[in-house]
């Protein structure tokens, strides 16, 4: 009977996995010194055109954070990374964080590793959302992340901040919403 049940148990797990779906491989080029929101926006006739890098996506991200591109939206387990960019072409990478790598006060169980609040890295990777209704054809896939430290991390979260960018979105798209 146990063996049965490993054996039934283990079997699940391979049809799991093997059902997975993986994103193809992506890699952000991040203007150096640029902090904020970052959006690329899927699907786009006019947007930049596709490039890849090794079997990778390539998304060279513009001065204001918004790359509009024809890529189609990709979904699944990612594998992303992500680089700042100066003008001559020099790569220097950006670490992955996590808000929940910091202990606050209602954190229960402390990090005995937390990061440095000044670290400048990326944070909330591979969110995904939709410009628009999401039934309308017009409406816009997207994928957004943050380059911040977790100190000016909430300066990027505030209604300001957001009504500006939404707006940059609507003029780079052409699309009201």
């Amino acid at each position: 009977m146990k063996i049965r049940c490993v054996l039934v148990f283990s079997i699940f797990i391979l049809l799991s996995i093997s059902c997975t779906e993986r994103a193809e491989p992506e890699t952000f080029l991040v203007p150096k010194g640029y902090q904020g929101k970052i959006n690329v926006i899927f699907n786009q006739s006019k947007g930049q055109i596709e490039k890849y890098e090794n079997g990778r996506r390539v998304y060279e991200i513009p001065a204001g954070g918004i790359l509009v591109t024809r890529f189609k939206d990709n979904y699944g387990i990612m594998n992303q990374q992500y680089f700042y960019v100066d003008s001559a072409g020099h790569r220097e990478a950006l670490k992955e964080l996590d808000v929940r790598d910091f202990n606050e006060e209602w954190t229960t169980t402390k990090n005995k590793n937390e990061p440095s609040r000044d670290e400048l890295a990326v944070f909330f990777a591979a969110r995904v959302g939709v410009y628009g209704n999401s039934d309308d054809p017009k409406s816009m896939r997207f994928q957004e992340l943050y380059v911040s430290t977790y100190h000016e991390l909430k300066k990027y979260h505030e209604l300001k901040y957001d009504q500006q960018f939404l707006g940059k979105v609507m003029e780079l798209t052409g699309v009201k919403f």
